[in-house]
């Protein structure tokens, strides 16, 4: 099966990262499903696990195709600055590795593999989807 998660689908769900219902301001919380007119509607499968860098992601499932949309937050507060200066200076950020493990926390809970799932973020979370869609996608 191959991916048809639209622009807006994608940049929607980017949004969704930061933790919230883009459409309604509410948290996003397991099982909250977003969506409006021009979207699908999307459920909230798993949220990343607190940690020490800041990481903040999303996996999302697509209720109507069952596809799979991973989420990075980008950067929203002074310990996400950190991260930019990294990659900056040519260094990961140090959010990827809570990434790549929140990312294979729930790759086999849910069978996610690169016909099923599309990785998306904004600023930040943009690079860390790049380097996971290099690594698994």
């Amino acid at each position: 099966m191959a991916i048809t998660a639209s622009t807006y689908d994608k940049a929607y769900l980017a949004e969704a990262a930061y933790g919230k219902n883009p459409s309604t301001g509410e948290y996003l919380n397991r099982d909250s499903e977003i969506g409006n007119s021009m979207s699908s509607v999307w459920t909230v499968a798993a949220k990343s696990p607190n940690n020490s860098s800041g990481y903040q992601g999303v996996l999302l499932k697509n209720t109507l195709t069952g596809q799979f949309g991973f989420a990075s937050r980008g950067t929203a507060s002074v310990l996400d600055v950190g991260n930019d200066l990294q990659m900056g200076v040519g260094m990961l950020p140090s959010q990827v590795k809570d990434a790549v493990a929140f990312f294979t926390s729930v790759r086999s809970q849910f069978g996610l593999n690169s016909s099923n799932t599309f990785f998306t973020g904004h600023s930040l979370g943009g690079a860390i989807s790049q380097y996971l869609g290099a690594k698994y996608g």
